[in-house]
């Protein structure tokens, strides 16, 4: 059975553990900040956000799987049906 915890700040909650799989959605720093000021966030408030996590590097480096969002939605949904797929083909093993 799979079960998601979709949190931002799964490594600064130390909640890591708790997970068998940690998969990092990351894109680059310009597209997040776009995507959150389009969320109704000002650049100030993005860029304190941003700066009170974990650097996106080392969440990567953490991660068990990184998928790189620069894209579309459609690209990315196609990017975790992978993942998904991947990891039941890992757990029938």
């Amino acid at each position: 059975q799979l079960i998601v915890i979709d949190a931002a700040l799964i490594f600064e909650w130390g909640i890591a553990d708790w997970c068998d799989y940690i998969l990092v959605v990351t894109s680059r720093k310009d597209i997040r900040i776009k995507r959150m000021m389009l969320g109704g966030l000002t650049r100030t408030e993005v860029l304190n956000r941003i700066a009170s996590q974990i650097p996106q590097k080392e969440k990567e480096a953490l991660a068990d799987c990184v998928i790189v969002n620069n894209g579309t939605k459609a690209e990315l949904k196609r990017k975790i049906f992978k993942f998904i797929l991947d990891l039941r083909q890992v757990g029938n093993k």
